[in-house]
Parts: C-alpha cells; structure tokens; sequence
C-alpha cells in the first residue's frame, strides 16, 4: 500500500510570514523582543538537538517523542526559523527578510515532505500516532 501523503500548507512558512508581517508593522523592532527571540531560539536549538542526539544513542530505532518533540514534530526548524527571524529583526535589511521567508520555504519543502512521509514509511501507525497529536511547528 501507499504511504499516505502528508499535504497542509507548510507552517513553518506561515510562521516565518507571520513573524516578517509582526516585523514589517513596526518600523523600529523592539531590540529587547528580538533579543528575547534569539535567546530562547537559541535555547530550543540545543536543547531539540541534545534531546535527539540521546534518542539516537539509546533508542536508535523508535521515535523521539518528548522533551521538545512532545509539542513540536520539528523543534530544531522551529528554533531556526526564530533564529532567523531574531537576527532579521537585529539586522534589518533586504537580505535578511529574503533570507528568511527562503530558510522557511526550504524547512517546510524538506521537513514537510520528504522526511516525514520517510518517517511515516519508517514508523507506520506509530508515527501517524504521534502526527495527529503533535503539531509540526508547535
């Protein structure tokens, strides 16, 4: 049987597109709220990674669903998306909004497609479990 297709618009975009409209209504971002973004991107950056590297060391073959990956399928796009949006926000320039919307683009094309129809192929029925309870953004 096929694989079932895993096809909503990419929320990493519209949260990516949200974040540059937030940005877009202020002329002078708060560098404070950007600060706080980038800190706390930061934050769910290593600690997304720390908690997938101990899933793949200790159970290498089951899926990694807490910590983060309790309320997020993709925690480590999630917290590069805010990184990006931090640092836009801190560096306002062309490049970077440009830079933005495509880093949000790419994540959703690649993580929205390809990994996680790799995953439900991988995991079957636990996967699709774990995809109708947890968000893919959060």
């Amino acid at each position: 049987p096929r694989s079932p297709q895993i096809s909503r618009p990419s929320e990493l975009v519209q949260t990516g597109a949200f974040g540059l409209l937030l940005l877009s209504a202020h002329p002078a971002p708060n560098r404070l709220g950007a600060l706080g973004l980038l800190f706390l991107s930061s934050a769910l950056s290593v600690s997304a990674v720390l908690t997938l590297r101990t899933c793949l060391a200790t159970a290498p073959h089951s899926l990694c669903t807490h910590a983060s990956f309790a309320w997020s399928r993709n925690p480590i796009c999630v917290s590069s998306v805010g990184l990006a949006l931090s640092l836009s926000a801190l560096l306002p320039s062309v490049v970077s909004a440009v830079g933005t919307v495509w880093l949000a683009l790419h994540l959703g094309r690649q993580v929205g497609g390809p990994e996680e129809r790799r995953l439900a192929e991988a995991f079957g029925e636990s996967w699709r479990s774990y995809a109708e309870e947890v968000p893919a953004v959060g």
